[in-house]
């Protein structure tokens, strides 16, 4: 029986491995199409100690970062199986509830900063992953030199074509894809490299060390090109509650690692034997009856570090809905089994947008690495401060092993991050330009919510003033059940007085809905429906959810059926408040925020389609309110 177990259990983490190959490693899996040849662009003369230093540097950046500080250190920073510098951010200010709000409110702007850099990431990846691939048209031959651009155009307009079908049905065969992929760069690599043996004596990290410190301004130049063959470490991270760090770990060390150094160092033997091949190395090693098999498999992957990239975006968007840091926005649900599977269309449609616009701008996968590193760098920085704060308070760290943990990985990532800065004037301006406007909106829109609510509870009656409106008024009473929203728990909803005032009805059972977000990923079943009777058949009822919940609030309603008399969800009304705001000059925010706080109040996706409301129950009722 054990033996069967052990049997069971051993191809159950085989297939976990391969599923978080196939999704997590995508990004950081083709980085070779362009990281070295990047990196390439700054030598003065491609000798043995360019080469030899620049792979160490590049082998010893992985180990660094992805072996050591994300699967040694940042990923046991979990928010409860979730990982992503939103979940980190929740995380850390949940611990911080002992602490000054002012200290609660930088850590919180620290992560949400760092959050929007995902955005410019997002944007960039699929851009400059495609096109690299693309680009290796014109080694097969120049006449695909003026199509690269209309064909990676068309490639991303694919892309964002099937995001509505969900990746349940193509998932499967990213693993697969990626395991091949991961082999043939490897065996290339391998096949390059042992033409020039003695290009493994680059795993000695003296090579590093003494090129990046025996050439100082040049090594500082070049690392903004080496670090883009960690970009997509982050990933790790953010997919952690989908696979876990076992099976993360053996796919990243079994498989991407080894395949990813090989490749890396038979690109340097390639250009000590050949430096005339410089302008692109990952093509150029590939035996000519081979090249155009690894165009089409490189366009795959890139296809699929892109669907990863972009179904993080997905799921950064929904948490930030459910965290109230953006407005509701429409999310479909792709699969029955999966609840991460989901289909954001103004995201997508977002993401298709940007992506055009940077491949026609940039016109190169060159081009585009220039914008490239800077977000990613910015959020790598932000991860290991907040991961640092959760190994003091959480943890429980001395401030010593802390500061030498953390500070150790701040020095190298903040070498990335200046070397990066380099990059502003030639493309590095859009993700920071992106991140600032996210974070702008970001905040005015959590800054909007709090003033609305403060202005619409003024408006609300509490609970012991309920009777009082009622004998004043003596509606008459209807069979049903009435439901209505409220945020506030503890206040009697703007929406039922107003229709209690004007139509004079009250229904037999009334039920005031409150649905909150908790700063976990998930809530138990048991723990998601709270329910109170008060009298005269009216009910309160909060539903609990995590920011990576579901928010089908009629079937977690379902469970009041029996605790409720007469009470049908098929049969309830749904009221809910429509809110028109009309800014005013009064403090509390600036007029132009709340002018972009009303526009996009106005976008916001209804109450009815975001929590999945029956149309043929729902009632809106107006209300204008001055903010």
């Amino acid at each position: 029986m054990s033996t069967v177990a052990g049997k069971s259990g051993a191809k159950k983490d085989i297939f976990m491995a391969l599923g978080a190959l196939g999704v997590v490693f995508g990004d950081i899996g083709t980085s070779p199409l362009y990281a070295m040849k990047e990196s390439l662009h700054h030598a003065q003369k491609f000798d043995s100690l360019f080469i030899m230093g620049l792979l160490s540097m590049i082998v010893w950046s992985m180990v660094i970062s992805i072996s050591l500080k994300y699967l040694l250190f940042v990923m046991k920073a979990d928010n409860k199986g979730e990982g992503g510098v939103l979940a980190l951010t929740t995380l850390v200010c949940r611990r911080s509830e002992d602490t000054l709000m002012l200290q609660k409110s930088w850590i919180l702007y620290i992560g949400l900063f760092g959050a929007t850099f995902m955005i410019g990431d997002t944007l960039i990846t699929p851009a400059i992953s495609v096109m690299s691939s693309v680009e290796g048209l014109k080694i097969i031959t120049p006449v695909f030199e003026d199509f690269i651009v209309p064909i990676t155009l068309l490639i991303l307009l694919f892309l964002a074509l099937i995001q509505r079908f969900g990746t349940t049905k193509i998932g499967v065969l990213f693993g697969p894809i990626m395991l091949l992929w991961f082999s043939s760069i490897g065996i290339a690599g391998v096949y390059s490299a042992l033409q020039q043996p003695e290009i493994f004596g680059a795993l000695n990290p003296y090579y590093a060390y003494t090129f990046f410190f025996d050439n100082l301004p040049l090594s500082f130049v070049i690392m903004s090109s080496v670090f883009l063959v960690i970009t997509g470490g982050e990933a790790l991270y953010a997919d952690m509650g989908h696979f876990g760090l076992k099976a993360i770990s053996r796919a990243w060390h079994f498989v991407a690692l080894p395949g990813l150094v090989l490749n890396y160092f038979g690109q340097g033997a390639l250009i000590l034997r050949s430096p005339e091949l410089a302008a692109n190395p990952f093509f150029y090693m590939v035996p000519e009856w081979a090249l155009i098999p690894m165009v089409i498999l490189a366009c795959c992957s890139t296809v699929i570090a892109s669907q990863a990239v972009i179904s993080g975006l997905f799921s950064w968007a929904r948490q930030a809905v459910q965290l109230g840091y953006l407005p509701r926005l429409r999310i479909l649900h792709t699969s029955h089994e999966e609840l991460g599977q989901i289909y954001v269309p103004a995201v997508n449609f977002f993401i298709l947008i940007g992506t055009v616009w940077l491949v026609i701008e940039f016109k190169t996968s060159s081009g585009l690495a220039a914008a490239y590193g800077i977000s990613v760098s910015a959020t790598m920085l932000i991860t290991t401060i907040l991961v640092g704060l959760v190994a003091r308070r959480s943890w429980g760290w001395s401030i010593l092993k802390s500061s030498v943990v953390c500070g150790s990985f701040l020095i190298i990532e903040l070498v990335f991050f200046s070397s990066n800065i380099l990059k502003i004037k030639d493309g590095g301006w859009v993700p920071i330009s992106i991140a600032a406007i996210a974070f702008f909106l970001i905040t005015t829109w959590k800054r909007g919510r709090r003033l609305l609510m403060l202005e619409i509870r003024e408006r609300t009656l509490k609970q012991d003033e309920l009777d009082t409106l009622i004998e004043e008024i003596k509606p008459v009473s209807v069979p049903g059940t009435a439901i209505y929203m409220v945020g506030d728990q503890r206040t009697v909803p703007p929406s039922f007085v107003f229709n209690l005032k004007h139509n004079k009805v009250l229904h037999k059972n009334v039920i005031f809905l409150t649905i909150r977000t908790q700063e976990v990923p998930y809530v138990p079943s048991n723990e998601r429906l709270s329910f109170q009777k008060i009298d005269r058949g009216f009910y309160r009822v909060v539903v609990s959810l995590g920011f990576s919940d579901s928010s089908d609030v009629p079937r977690i309603l379902n469970n009041l059926d029996g605790l409720i008399p007469d009470f049908d969800s098929q049969e309830a009304t749904y009221f809910l408040g429509r809110e028109i705001l009309i800014p005013t000059s009064n403090r509390g925010m600036l007029e132009v925020r709340k002018k972009v706080f009303s526009v996009m109040s106005k976008n916001a996706e209804g109450a009815k389609n975001y929590y999945n409301l029956p149309t043929e129950q729902v009632v809106e009722i107006g209300m204008q309110i001055e903010i």
